[in-house]
């Protein structure tokens, strides 16, 4: 019986596949590295955005299965509590996710505000020490 070492053999030398050149190896690999892209991305994410994202997936679940709870019963008592749970709760986890990512791009605005300023700052602070030195 033969054993093959598959430890040994390398699919990939250099990031380029052995039989594909230049654009084929492109057109190959690319599916690979948009999901290298997305996970990246996934790391890169603010608790506020994160929290936000389960709070609205929290909130349509919640709808969801309120829905579903109506939807199996006539009586209207029985129909009150599901709306109450399922569609005031879920309108409720959605809002406050709403809130959080409104919050994350607020922190964002603020951020970029803030690099404006101290960019004009350093501009103003540069053309003044101009102005000095051509008025001497």
């Amino acid at each position: 019986m033969t054993s093959i070492d598959l430890g040994s053999q390398r699919v990939l030398r250099d990031g380029e596949h052995p039989l594909l050149l230049g654009e084929e190896a492109e057109t190959l690999f690319q599916p690979v590295q948009s999901v290298r892209e997305g996970l990246a991305s996934l790391r890169k994410l603010d608790w506020r955005q994160a929290l936000g994202g389960m709070f609205i997936l929290a909130g349509l679940l919640a709808l969801a299965l309120g829905w579903f709870g109506i939807a199996r019963t006539s009586k209207t008592y029985e129909q009150l509590s599901f709306l109450l749970s399922g569609g005031l709760g879920g309108v409720g986890l959605i809002g406050v996710g709403a809130v959080l990512l409104t919050s994350y791009e607020h922190f964002l605005d603020r951020f970029a505000i803030a690099r404006l300023e101290a960019r004009l700052d350093r501009l103003e602070s540069t053309r003044e020490s101009g102005e000095s030195r051509d008025g001497d």
